[in-house]
């Protein structure tokens, strides 16, 4: 694997990444201004990691919005921002691409409904606003699928999406021993670590339940670390990665002689 330069992306399977990027750590967001009018804003924050200012900055030429670095006062954390705040932004390339790749999660399905609610309304008043931005996740459970019947009806970018989201909410991780360790986490959505894990035939894993110890939020999580099923996700990611996590799998691979003689660069 290069350990620099990630594959270019065709047009579709950058749409469904960039998806999967909003999934796993992207906030869409419904502001306003002095209680006189809607602000629109989509974030996507990430460490400020090797490739991850370069993958923000090229999704920002194709979708529009800006990448910046910020630093956290408190922890001196840097991090990367790709900001999209233009209404007309929005209009012309944000939510189209939303509505031909709908996420995947509940937590930015309800919120990108909640924007297009206030998006296509004309004359919405700020009282009724207000009363549906407490509401905003009350349909959660509405809208959450059984994992037998997600699994089998997944969307055909759901391959491009899933690298998107490993981008986000992937962990690689290297183990003292030489090996290597995947693990992905999702509050809530069990049906999406249930899908993630079959798309693996990774099966015979077990699927941990948590919950947050200040909040109470479930988080369902599965880690795999045999050979056989790391060469899944390397197979799966090593073409669709962009950033940091890119970053992580090419060292790992390059660094590891089975590896590196098995997998095809």
């Amino acid at each position: 694997m290069n350990l620099k330069t990630p594959a270019t992306l065709l047009a579709s399977d950058r749409d469904a990444f960039l998806v999967g990027l909003i999934d796993g750590d992207g906030s869409i967001q419904v502001n306003h201004w002095r209680h006189k009018f809607l602000q629109y804003r989509l974030v996507v924050k990430l460490l400020d990691q090797p490739l991850n200012f370069e993958m923000l900055s090229s999704i920002s030429k194709f979708y529009g919005g800006k990448t910046t670095k910020v630093l956290d006062k408190k922890t001196a954390q840097s991090y990367v921002l790709w900001v999209v705040n233009d209404k007309t932004v929005f209009k012309n390339s944000i939510i189209p691409l939303l509505l031909k790749y709908p996420p995947l999660t509940t937590r930015i399905k309800l919120q990108f409904n909640f924007l297009l609610k206030c998006f296509n309304s004309h004359d919405l008043t700020m009282e009724e606003y207000f009363q549906s931005r407490t509401m905003k996740y009350d349909n959660r459970a509405v809208i959450t699928p059984n994992e037998l019947d997600f699994v089998a009806s997944l969307p055909c970018y759901f391959k491009s999406w899933l690298a998107g989201f490993i981008e986000a909410e992937g962990c690689f991780s290297n183990r003292k021993a030489g090996n290597f360790t995947f693990s992905i986490a999702q509050n809530y959505d069990y049906y999406l670590i249930y899908a993630i894990r079959n798309y693996y035939n990774l099966q015979h894993l077990k699927i941990f339940h948590k919950r947050e110890k200040v909040s109470n939020i479930p988080l369902y999580e599965f880690s795999v670390g045999s050979i056989n099923g790391v060469e899944k996700i390397i197979n799966h990611c090593q073409f669709l990665l962009q950033g940091y996590k890119y970053s992580q799998l090419a060292i790992f691979v390059n660094n590891n002689k089975y590896l590196s003689a098995k997998i095809t660069s």
